[in-house]
């Protein structure tokens, strides 16, 4: 569909299989010059019973574009423990170069995100709704879901000189079109 007042298109497709699993195919294509984007991707709610995450790429802490040294195995946390209590609520555990990605439950069953291409993700116990516009983590509601983005991209942290400046340019999201397909399976 259009959006920003037909300055863009987005078209998703979902293609069930017959094993479960689904593809999901991202087009997004800007029609005129916008602003940069913050992040490219999805965003998927899972129940609050999801809490474990694991995953194949750089870890165990969180990596973003600008910020990826930490080095590659299979790493697991949760929900709760990869939420950053910032005094004030930002997004935050974030992984970058992931192969798959899955969250699940405590008997082991929920998702598993894979694809050809490298993702960014992260799983957090607040919506960016939520966060906005909240000067302070006291002020945030219970949690009430597991919020999930599956990213093709998210644009670098910057503040190469002490959080002032954004991003340097080749971690920055300019591009007026972006694709990217990834696999979601189920786990039982």
């Amino acid at each position: 569909g259009s959006i920003l007042e037909a300055a863009a298109g987005l078209e998703l497709r979902y293609l069930v299989h017959p094993s479960g699993t689904l593809t999901v195919d991202f087009q997004y294509k800007a029609r005129k010059t916008l602003p940069m984007l913050p992040r490219v991707g999805t965003a998927w709610q899972m129940p609050l019973e999801f809490q474990n995450i694991r995953w194949y790429g750089p870890g165990p802490d969180p990596t973003y574009a600008d910020r990826n040294w930490q080095p590659v195995g299979i790493y697991e946390t949760t929900v709760s423990d990869n939420w950053v209590d910032y005094s004030k609520p930002q997004e935050n555990g974030n992984t970058v170069d992931l192969r798959w990605i899955e969250i699940t439950d405590a008997e082991g069953a929920g998702l598993r995100f894979t694809s050809e291409k490298l993702l960014s993700a992260n799983a957090l116990p607040f919506s960016a709704d939520e966060m906005s516009g909240r000067a302070y983590s006291w002020q945030l509601p219970d949690p009430s879901a597991v919020q999930v983005n599956i990213d093709y991209a998210q644009m670098g942290v910057g503040g190469d000189n002490s959080w002032g400046n954004i991003a340097l340019p080749q971690y920055q999201l300019r591009e007026r079109a972006y694709h990217y397909q990834y696999r979601v399976s189920p786990i039982r």
